[in-house]
This record gives C-alpha cells, sequence and structure tokens, in this order.
C-alpha cells in the first residue's frame, strides 16, 4: 500500500472490521477516532478478503470521482447516463454518500490529506514512462 494511505490509516486510527456475509460479500466496518462507515463489498471470486487500506483507496478514488463535479448532469454526462433510467440517481447519491461518510470518518483534515496524496500519487503514475 502507499505511504499516504498508510499516514492516513494511522492519523486517524482506521480499523476495519469485516464479516463474510454472502459467497464474495463481506460487511465492512471502518472505524476510526471520529466515526464508523458500515458498507457491503462484493470481491472478486478468487480474491483476497478486503484490507483497511485497499478500502480506503477504494473510497479516496470514490470521493475524488464526484468532487470532479458541479452537479449530477454533468456526471450523468460524463458517464453517459439517462436521469430518467432506474438506478441512475441512487447511484450518483451513493458516491455523494460514500464522499460524506469517508470525510466524517478520518476528519476533514485527514481527508484533505488523502485526496492530496491520491492526487500526487496519480500524478507521479502518469508521469513515469511506459
Amino acid at each position: 500500500m502507499s505511504d499516504f494511505i498508510d499516514d492516513v490509516i494511522r492519523a486517524a486510527n482506521v480499523r476495519l472490521e469485516r464479516e463474510l456475509t454472502k459467497p464474495d460479500v463481506y460487511c465492512c466496518r471502518l472505524v476510526s477516532d471520529h466515526g464508523e462507515m458500515v458498507r457491503r463489498l462484493r470481491m472478486r471470486a478468487d480474491g483476497d478478503p478486503p484490507e483497511v487500506g485497499a478500502v480506503v483507496l477504494y473510497y479516496a478514488e470514490r470521493a475524488q470521482l464526484i468532487d470532479e463535479y458541479d452537479d449530477i448532469t454533468e456526471w450523468a454526462r460524463d458517464f453517459e447516463k439517462d436521469l430518467s433510467a432506474p438506478g441512475v440517481l441512487d447511484e450518483f447519491q451513493q458516491l455523494v454518500d460514500d464522499r460524506r461518510d469517508v470525510e466524517l470518518l478520518l476528519s476533514l483534515k485527514v481527508f484533505n490529506d488523502l485526496q492530496a496524496g491520491l492526487a500526487i500519487s496519480q500524478a507521479i503514475g502518469r508521469a513515469r514512462p511506459g
């Protein structure tokens, strides 16, 4: 895992409790000094159980994604979503909820550190040749 993810986990004292509820589906409870966040995650059938760093990174990327848009219409246009289609509004709302909950889990300062670390890591990845 990236150092910035490890730093965020340490700074907020994030712990992961997970329970296999169905084949390949885990109930994941992230707990920190600031709050908690519970989500169900479906893993690949041949994959390992979720780990705290991977779960934090996943939600950091979702938060980063939703922060790129001013509103649902921009998001729907970029992802070629029909706003009248079943489930599209729920999908967008879940992104908004995930962003809010990960920020509350970490605290605003640590969340901002996470987003900065993610942006730097992505920029370095794009700058590498090949």
